[in-house]
C-alpha cells in the first residue's frame, strides 16, 4: 500500500476528507434538511432520503449545493444498522483506500439498502479496507 501521494500520509488525506465532510454538513442550509429528516417518524426517513436527500432539485430548492468532491449515496453494512444514507468523499489513488464516510443512520429499524442486496459488490473492499484504515490512523479495530 502506498503510504503518500504526494507529499501528504494516508492518515492525512483521510483527516483532510473528514474536515471537509464535517465543514459541508455543518453548513446552515444542510443541518435544516437533516433537522426535517429528523422531524419525521423513523418510517418515512427512507423515503425522504429517496424523495428529497437523493433528488438534485430537491436539494436546488434547498440551496444546497454539494461540492462536486462529495457525493450523497445509499450505503449498506454489514451489521445491517439502520443506515438511511452516507455523505462521502473520495480520496486520490494510490492508497488502497478509496473514501472517507459520514453515515446518517435512524436510531432503529431496518436498514434503508439491506447489506444482503449489495454484499456480492463490496465483500473484497471491507475485508481489506477496514483492516488497513485502523492501522494506518492507528484505531483499534472495532467492528469485525
Amino acid at each position: 500500500m502506498n503510504t503518500s501521494v504526494g507529499s501528504k500520509t494516508l492518515a492525512e488525506h483521510i483527516k483532510d476528507g473528514f474536515d471537509v465532510l464535517r465543514e459541508f454538513t455543518s453548513i446552515r442550509e444542510f443541518s435544516g434538511l437533516l433537522q426535517e429528516l429528523w422531524s419525521l417518524p423513523l418510517d418515512q426517513r427512507a423515503a425522504f432520503v429517496s424523495d428529497v436527500i437523493l433528488n438534485e432539485r430537491e436539494l436546488e430548492a434547498r440551496a444546497i449545493r454539494v461540492p462536486a468532491d462529495i457525493k450523497l449515496l445509499r450505503s449498506a453494512f454489514r451489521d445491517n444498522r439502520p443506515t438511511l444514507f452516507c455523505v462521502v468523499r473520495y480520496l486520490p489513488e494510490g492508497f488502497g483506500w478509496s473514501k472517507v464516510t459520514i453515515t446518517c443512520d435512524n436510531p432503529s429499524g431496518p436498514p434503508a439498502l439491506p447489506y444482503s442486496n449489495v454484499a456480492h459488490r463490496f465483500h473484497r473492499e471491507v475485508e481489506t479496507q477496514s483492516q488497513k484504515y485502523f492501522q494506518v490512523v492507528g484505531f483499534p479495530l472495532l467492528y469485525d
